[in-house]
């Protein structure tokens, strides 16, 4: 959290006291308190005044953002989108996590890395306490000076807002809306197709179950999938989801897996938007990572060579970055779930 504090006072260098403690809440919290009422009218009233900042959203620490509401209309994004994901997106925060966020604002201030004077704080913070830890506002110099005009969702769901806007416009004018999420291994596939599919109460169809990943090995396999009994396997799944039949599929260890009729059906795996599948999707989405990342979030912090060498690494990447050059993708982008 530390070094969201200290980002967040280099971007905006006239934070108060306040602004601080409310990133901290923020982070803790979200923008729960934002649910009552008319909360996409209350939406469409700020997105009016919001200017575009240039970024869609800033991370705040602990998992959260602020995204900008400027940037959200500048993009077409509606209000109901914001506030759907808002409330589906609600963070589960602590005091006691909040009081961990506000002993590292007071070593910030003891450090001298903030405008904030440590005595000031303390006696904000015991005050602060005593009422409950309450949602508070940004402070009259920084509402004067950087005219706020945002909400706070998990970062994640900031990444998916893309996705979520395409898949909304198309159902305006389709009845049955494939979404396809394709990607390297610890991309982060399997972690956004569950956010899409609690978004829309959708089923997902998991290609890697069906062997559509481990079946390919050379470029050559790639280019020629139609040959592939796992691809075509996939394919038929697809295609039932997409004239908007109820179907089933088996997994490699023979267990039957339902896919209900729905008007959104989520696609995941690697390769599953391979030359012979790529038509079948309305959306399509490469997630990347970095190298250093994907290693830790497939083998902990403890890989080793012979782990790194049987990986299929080199196929993959190749894989995506002709992908990429082709224009097979719809959106493509980097999922970072510690921001």
């Amino acid at each position: 959290m530390k070094y969201y504090f200290v980002q967040s006072y280099q971007k905006y260098p006239l934070m108060r006291l306040e602004d601080f403690v409310k990133q901290a809440y923020q982070a803790q919290f979200g923008c729960g308190h934002l649910l009552g009422g008319n909360v996409e009218q209350y939406i469409r009233n700020e997105m009016v005044k919001a200017s575009p900042t240039g970024n869609l959203w800033d991370a705040i620490g602990n998992g959260m953002c602020r995204v900008n509401l400027g940037d959200c209309r500048q993009r077409g994004y509606l209000p109901s989108l914001i506030a759907n994901v808002m409330k589906i997106s609600v963070p589960q925060g602590t005091t006691e996590g909040l009081e961990s966020m506000l002993q590292t604002l007071g070593d910030l201030a003891l450090e001298h890395r903030v405008d904030v004077d440590h005595n000031a704080l303390v006696a904000f913070l015991a005050n602060y306490r005593q009422q409950g830890y309450p949602p508070i506002h940004h402070s009259p110099t920084f509402r004067l000076n950087y005219k706020p005009h945002y909400r706070v969702m998990p970062t994640v769901w900031a990444e998916l807002l893309p996705v979520l806007f395409r898949v909304d416009r198309l159902l305006q004018s389709k009845q049955h809306v494939i979404v396809a999420l394709d990607g390297p291994s610890g991309s982060g596939k399997t972690t956004l197709a569950k956010l899409v599919a609690k978004y829309y109460d959708c089923p997902i169809v998991h290609t890697d179950d069906m062997g559509l990943g481990g079946s390919f090995f050379t470029m050559t396999q790639l280019a020629s999938s139609t040959q592939n009994p796992n691809c075509q396997a996939v394919q038929k799944v697809v295609q039932n989801a997409k004239s908007g039949n109820a179907c089933a599929y088996f997994t490699q260890s023979g267990e039957q897996i339902e896919v209900p009729k729905s008007s959104v059906t989520v696609v995941e795996g690697t390769f599953c938007t391979c030359n012979t599948l790529q038509y079948l999707y309305d959306v399509k989405v490469h997630l990347s990572v970095s190298p250093r990342e994907q290693i830790v979030r497939l083998f902990g912090n403890s890989a080793n060579y012979q782990q790194l060498a049987e990986h299929p690494f080199k196929l993959q990447n190749t894989f995506f970055r002709q992908a990429n050059k082709d224009g097979v993708v719809d959106i493509d982008t980097t999922t970072r779930f510690q921001s």
